[in-house]
């Protein structure tokens, strides 16, 4: 309410304590519903069912290639091996921490949704070669 108050005062159109007066006696009852049933809402989700998290990957230079965590961004083209030269398309995993039933035990599952592209050591040779 204090938000709206200040963008009602920078227009000119009275005072901000004013203005949180008139809102409070008008809204505050709907505004404690919504916001009591926004946050229902929301630990049923967080806590109840499934929570989620997306990390952005990277691999660092040097790394050794694992075509099962990384893409070779010139694949076909020399030996897909070697060591990481850099990353050059970050990649996408997700951790979710899922409540099941059987004791209230919660279990965390690590997917990679996108696996981050890599350039490889092995495409300098390739580049001094042409």
């Amino acid at each position: 309410m204090r938000g709206v108050a200040n963008i009602l005062t920078a227009a000119g159109l009275g005072e901000v304590d004013d203005h949180v007066a008139v809102l409070e006696a008008d809204f505050e009852p709907n505004l404690r519903r919504i916001a009591s049933s926004a946050n229902r809402v929301s630990r049923v989700i967080r806590e109840c069912t499934v929570s989620t998290e997306f990390h952005a990957v990277f691999v660092e230079p040097g790394k050794e290639f694992n075509p099962h965590t990384m893409e070779n961004l010139y694949d076909g083209y020399g030996e897909a091996k070697g060591r990481v030269l850099c990353t050059t398309e970050m990649g996408l995993q997700c951790f979710t921490n899922a409540r099941r039933d059987e004791g209230d035990v919660n279990t965390i599952e690590r997917r990679v949704v996108l696996k981050p592209k890599v350039l490889l050591e092995s495409v300098l040779q390739l580049l001094d070669e042409e």
